[in-house]
């Protein structure tokens, strides 16, 4: 994917201008900056999910993302995963049901809504607490479980919105780790964070200095 000359923003106020920079696929590269600085924004434009103000975002397979028909543009979305800080999960639902309702409004077979449910929460160690709601959860555990919604579609690229900003150490570690075996099966990671330290613990990431694009 790739920025050419864009300048993004919110409400059509400029935040970041003329980014001109490419993530290749496979790669794990690390949007650094203060909190405020505008790496959700960016997220939420390779995210298909907010239009930049001026200049194109094209994608692995070298289209303009937005220039895309609808139908297009929602199929994009759905190869990209997001992870957000607060989690974002449903607090009416419990573990089982916040994975399963992401299938259900995507019209997926029910052996496939069972199927793929236990896949992905077997996978981020949570399948034990399927039945429990995120309030009876820690933040690791509810951020577990986000990765695993994030993960529905097998997207090509996973966005990280300081997803382990609100956690200990040892749940970030945890994340990580289980970041790490998804970098490892070929998925792209884009992990925005304000925390120098944590780029250092992934040898061979790259980093983006958002400040380099302050509008």
């Amino acid at each position: 994917m790739r920025f050419y000359q864009a300048l993004i923003g919110y409400k059509k106020i400029p935040v970041l201008g003329w980014l001109n920079f490419e993530i290749k696929q496979g790669e794990w590269v690390f949007v650094y900056g203060a909190s405020g600085s505008g790496k959700s924004t960016l997220l939420e434009t390779m995210a298909g999910l907010r239009k930049p103000l001026a200049g194109s975002f094209i994608d692995h397979r070298w289209r303009d993302v937005y220039r895309l028909k609808w139908s297009e543009l929602r199929a994009y979305r759905r190869t990209n995963g997001m992870i957000f800080q607060d989690y974002k999960l449903i607090s009416s639902k419990t573990v089982s049901e916040n994975i399963s309702y992401a299938l259900e409004i995507c019209r997926y077979s029910k052996s496939t809504i069972t199927r793929r449910t236990r896949e992905l929460l077997t996978e981020v160690g949570m399948y034990d607490k399927k039945n429990a709601y995120p309030e009876h959860l820690s933040g690791g555990e509810c951020q577990r479980v986000a990765i695993a919604r994030a993960m529905i579609h097998e997207p090509d690229t996973l966005l990280a919105d300081e997803p382990t900003g609100n956690l200990d150490q040892k749940n970030v570690d945890m994340i990580l780790d289980l970041m790490k075996k998804i970098h490892a099966a070929g998925t792209t990671i884009v992990f925005a964070t304000h925390d120098r330290d944590l780029i250092r613990l992934i040898p061979g990431a790259r980093e983006i200095d958002i400040d380099t694009f302050k509008w």
